[in-house]
């Protein structure tokens, strides 16, 4: 038997949200209580709130949208975890993750422990240590991914992002680089931020990525389910 265990936060209208970022709405928009005849709401949301899941066209306008990738292409099952707790606004260097990663590693998560500073947010305001002094993975970081591990496709955190308020210029680069389709022989690596990576189990053995597929836009919130066999 498998342990499924979901990856991923739920959608909420207090969640916390990248700086500058749209807020989420969730308002009913019919009511049992109310005497109509069903209950139906309206979900308002940035297409980077919650859980979600960069593709290349977040930096490049010819670069694909997380819709042109099909399941199959988001299904991993040589995942790597390296444990990198980091302090508020620290870079992730090469150093971190280098003893962490295998010659296979199709996903790798790099759990900081910042996860610790989410919660909710009242409406219009910020968490100013999650939202904007997370720890952020530095550019020589990103390189190293992408010119000398050729197996990885995607990589995800649990923080609000890879880049970090604190220091844009770095993060704005490191999406660069992770997403190019120009620069490099290999396909881009998608990133996924705000990810839930529990502490433990000690391995997960197949991760799926199901991101909400909707034409014309370049990322997407997802729901991600990580697999454990039971030994």
């Amino acid at each position: 038997m498998e342990k499924i265990l979901r990856l991923s936060y739920k959608l909420d209208a207090w969640m916390p949200l990248y700086p500058g970022s749209p807020c989420t709405e969730l308002s009913m928009v019919k009511s049992k209580e109310r005497g109509d005849s069903c209950n139906t709401s309206r979900i308002v949301i940035s297409n980077h709130a919650g859980t979600h899941i960069d593709g290349p066209a977040h930096f490049e306008t010819t670069g694909k949208r997380i819709s042109d990738y099909d399941l199959n292409s988001l299904v991993f099952e040589n995942i790597s975890v390296a444990d990198c707790c980091k302090e508020a606004g620290s870079p992730i260097i090469p150093e971190d993750l280098e003893d962490c990663l295998s010659v296979n590693t199709d996903l790798l998560l790099i759990r900081t422990g910042f996860s610790k500073y989410r919660g909710p947010v009242a409406k219009g305001c910020e968490n100013d240590v999650y939202c904007s002094n997370n720890p952020y993975l530095h550019s020589d970081t990103a390189r190293m991914l992408r010119e000398h591990r050729s197996s990885i496709r995607a990589i995800g955190i649990d923080c609000i992002s890879i880049s970090s308020l604190a220091n844009r210029d770095m993060g704005r680069s490191a999406h660069e680089i992770l997403l190019s389709t120009g620069k490099y022989e290999k396909d881009p690596i998608l990133i996924i931020e705000d990810m839930f990576i529990p502490e433990g189990p000690p391995r997960i053995d197949k991760v799926i990525v199901v991101p909400l597929y909707c034409d014309d836009i370049d990322s997407a919130p997802c729901t991600i389910l990580g697999f454990v066999a039971d030994d």
